[in-house]
């Protein structure tokens, strides 16, 4: 005799709760909470449109939504993230440790330098250090110290160094960008 069972309801009705769960788990895991790779030589900064090449200098903003703003520069960094319209769409900020290539720190927690002579990219002399580094220490130019909200402000009163713009199209549209605004929040 063939006996029929009844189906496991239960079992039917978890499952799409259970796909709906590992479907929300990936998404989430996707959604970048710290620094990404820059692939250098490869990547363009989200600001000024030339390409990531010296990884003393890079920089990454990640908004809420886990999208990642790659920049060749603290200066283009500090100018995208000056003219946001609402910091709150910002979930964190990434700047690239001069004495450890490629190694990001978390914009508000590093110490940083504006030295004079060649330097950064964009020309402003700005480099970041992990905080408690020396600068004038070996392989560090000396200069004045500064943190992350001086950063911001000196970026945005004095902008990239004289006679550097962005390139046409650079726009920061994806996290509600306005021209001119200075937001000195240290996220």
């Amino acid at each position: 005799m063939h006996e029929r069972t009844a189906p496991r309801v239960g079992m039917r009705r978890q499952r799409p709760r259970l796909l709906a769960t590992l479907a929300f788990t990936f998404a989430l895991a996707a959604c970048s909470a710290g620094p990404v790779p820059i692939a250098y030589d490869q990547d363009g900064c989200d600001f000024c449109r030339m390409q990531i090449s010296d990884p003393r200098y890079g920089a990454e903003l990640i908004t809420r939504t886990g999208k990642v703003h790659k920049f060749d520069s603290i200066e283009c960094l500090a100018s995208f993230y000056s003219t946001l319209h609402d910091s709150a769409s910002v979930r964190s900020l990434w700047v690239s440790d001069y004495l450890k290539p490629g190694t990001f720190l978390p914009a508000s927690e590093a110490l940083y330098i504006h030295h004079t002579g060649p330097g950064s990219p964009m020309g402003r002399g700005l480099l970041a250090l992990q905080a408690g580094s020396e600068a004038g220490s070996a392989g560090v130019p000396a200069g004045e110290t500064l943190n992350w909200r001086q950063v911001v402000e000196l970026v945005a009163h004095e902008g990239l160094a004289p006679g550097v713009k962005p390139l046409q199209g650079a726009d920061s549209s994806s996290v509600g960008v306005r021209a001119g605004a200075a937001d000195a929040h240290g996220h």
